[in-house]
């Protein structure tokens, strides 16, 4: 059986993600989520319901990849396995938001679709999902989308900029530019869509790859809820491409924002 021990991207395939992929993409989520400090922040006990995390971040992957979910894409890298490279499988997966094609067909009357809340509703309400901090997911939520609406939206218009919402690459083929393959497939798409930049909320995790492919560094986000010991940060970046608003001049300073 050949092994391989350097995966090459240049045996790498991009393609458009299918509801037969989820199993494989939940496997890459399960893998490569814990190792992110934001994911690891929200969902306090994991460790203690593990069922209710799987139950909720399978539902939330699954309407990713519903056709009723426009506002989203998902793509997958697959490359040759490194057990057996005559075998193909999944090793990397990307969400984007793409809720501009919406905006810019319905404008302000396109609501946009929210995945996490409709996940919840779906599984029954927050009591459904002991794995995750409450308060802290809530803190998080509102941090974040005032922020995003603040430094992406309100600067290129909302639908005028391609999301990156979720990237994760197997721990073992990290390192090895299935990440960047799958961003770069997204500079394009926004390129042929002439829209004005691309974001992406991260933590310090991806904070090499987005910085080597150009994106700039906006801002530094720090959350933590009232009473809470713990606290978390999470970095704001965008790579502009063209026909862009005047950029807001780079807070580098970290704003700590407390949730209720």
């Amino acid at each position: 059986m050949p092994h391989i021990t350097n995966p090459s991207l240049a045996e790498a395939a991009i393609r458009p993600a299918t509801f037969a992929n989820l199993d494989d993409i939940l496997a890459i989520f399960k893998a490569a989520a814990p190792l992110d400090q934001t994911f690891r922040y929200i969902n306090q006990h994991a460790q203690q319901y593990p069922e209710d995390l799987i139950r909720y971040w399978k539902l939330v992957h699954h309407l990713w990849l519903s056709p009723k979910y426009s506002d989203f894409h998902v793509m997958v890298a697959e490359a040759p396995s490194l057990e057996d490279m005559t075998v193909t499988k999944v090793i990397a997966y990307a969400v984007w938001n793409v809720s501009y094609r919406n905006k810019r067909q319905y404008g302000p009357k396109h609501k946009p679709q929210n995945v996490n809340a409709d996940a919840i509703a779906q599984l029954g309400g927050v009591s459904a999902c002991r794995n995750s901090n409450p308060e802290r997911r809530a803190a998080m939520l509102e941090a974040l989308g005032k922020a995003s609406k603040r430094l992406f939206d309100d600067v290129y218009g909302a639908g005028n900029h391609l999301e990156l919402v979720l990237l994760n690459t197997r721990p073992d083929y990290m390192r090895h530019g299935f990440g960047s393959a799958l961003v770069k497939w997204g500079i394009n798409l926004a390129k042929e869509e002439h829209l004005a930049a691309i974001s992406v909320m991260a933590s310090q995790m991806g904070m090499l790859l987005y910085a080597h492919l150009g994106f700039k560094h906006l801002e530094q986000l720090v959350v933590q809820t009232p009473g809470d010991t713990e606290a978390v940060t999470e970095d704001f970046l965008t790579l502009e491409l063209q026909g862009h608003k005047q950029q807001p001049e780079k807070n580098e300073s970290s704003q700590a924002v407390n949730g209720s």
